[in-house]
């Protein structure tokens, strides 16, 4: 939205009687929470709405409606990834810029049964060094999404083999996915995230 994403937000779910949660006020985003759909507002950045798409992480997710005009915008392709169910970066820079949306990719396919498009799963694997600089606490949580997921594990292992994992994961580092699958399983080696 170019103004007032928030309030347009909060008087949405006011009229509705919608859940409503700020999710980050410095940069007007918000969610209302209807029964079986949420609907998150973000203020426009950028000088229109395609180049406000530009900035997000994967093509499924950089899709709008245009409220006064009652159509889609799609500038990248996300409506055709979203029926092939693949999971495309929009750039590598949006990657590196949130290094978090790297373990994302495999936390959404998983959510969704999508598979991540070869030339993002390599720049994934380059741009991997970089999910170091997030925190432990944001890290827990895509995981956490993953392991709360019937498909969870197997891309959790695909973000191991892809080299993501390895600095949270110590224990998976030095033993490889299988050995450590074996002898201490998943959760064990998750409760030493951020404490080494």
């Amino acid at each position: 939205m170019p103004a007032d994403a928030v309030e347009t937000a909060k008087q949405i779910a006011s009229h509705y009687l919608a859940g409503f949660v700020v999710l980050d006020a410095d940069r007007q985003i918000a969610r209302v929470v209807f029964s079986r759909l949420t609907i998150d507002f973000a203020q426009q950045v950028g000088e229109t709405l395609p180049a406000d798409l530009g900035r997000r992480d994967f093509t499924i997710n950089a899709i709008a409606y245009h409220l006064q005009r009652g159509e889609l915008v799609d500038p990248l392709g996300g409506c055709a990834d979203l029926e092939a169910g693949i999971i495309r970066m929009v750039s590598r820079q949006n990657l590196q810029d949130d290094p978090l949306r790297l373990l994302r990719a495999y936390r959404q396919a998983a959510q969704l049964g999508f598979v991540i498009e070869p030339e993002t799963s390599s720049t994934i694997g380059e741009l991997a060094p970089h999910l170091s600089r997030v925190a432990a606490e944001r890290v827990r949580v895509e995981v956490e999404f993953m392991l709360d997921n019937a498909c969870g594990t197997i891309f959790l292992q695909a973000a191991f083999e892809n080299s993501l994992l390895a600095p949270w994961f110590r224990v998976l580092q030095q033993r490889g996915w299988q050995e450590s699958q074996q002898s201490i399983g998943p959760m064990s080696s998750w409760q030493n995230v951020g404490q080494t």
